[in-house]
């Protein structure tokens, strides 16, 4: 089941930031987000460009992690080198991911709210709005807002990701919880080193 793969996966990246061991191993967090690529594509057409953005930034970040042990470490290199902000560094990259992340999260939190209603639009909309909205110019929002309207309904999406509705449900349930522990260490992470997230 591929939500459920999802939501084991962030459960043990959950595990491993609350454990405070170590710093969280960039490869195993960007297989995390390539783990979210079909999810984002089950969204349905209008967040094809949001799930085409990503899968670059996980082929670049997957390629960062073959020399770059941590998230720490790669941000760090980042600052050393003078990039954080440049257009394709990794960190950079890394703040795009997440916002998509938290997208995810917030939507599946805004399923979970509804109760059982089979239109998954304003749960959507609302979750895009508050990620994306501020980051994305007039034209642009207003394409996505209107076309959210074409995003498959609770049943559709359940089983484009092989799961049926009330499993579905556990899964989003467990995947809105840990992702929102990893995506505050992120966040805290970049917060930590004068890097702020809201750019």
């Amino acid at each position: 089941m591929a939500n459920q793969v999802i939501a084991e996966t962030f459960e043990q990246l959950a595990s491993k930031v609350n454990s405070q061991s170590e710093d969280l191993e960039l490869g195993f967090l960007i297989h995390g987000f390539s783990l979210m690529l079909p999810l984002l594509r089950s969204f349905g057409i209008v967040f094809k460009i949001v799930e085409s953005d990503a899968v670059q930034k996980v082929d670049d970040l997957m390629e960062t992690a073959k020399s770059v042990s941590s998230v720490r470490l790669m941000i760090e290199n980042d600052i050393a080198n003078g990039c954080v902000r440049t257009l394709y560094s990794p960190s950079r990259n890394l703040l795009r991911l997440i916002r998509g992340l938290d997208f995810c999260r917030l939507f599946f939190r805004n399923i979970l709210n509804e109760g059982k209603q089979n239109s998954v639009r304003i749960p959507a909309t609302t979750a895009y709005l508050e990620v994306f909205g501020p980051y994305h110019g007039a034209v642009l929002k207003k394409i996505i807002t209107v076309g959210i309207h074409t995003v498959p309904t609770m049943s559709k999406i359940c089983k484009n990701v092989n799961e049926d509705e009330d499993s579905g449900r556990v899964s989003m349930q467990s995947f809105a919880r840990s992702s929102q522990v990893v995506i505050q260490y992120l966040h805290n992470l970049f917060l930590s080193m004068n890097q702020g997230i809201d750019w």
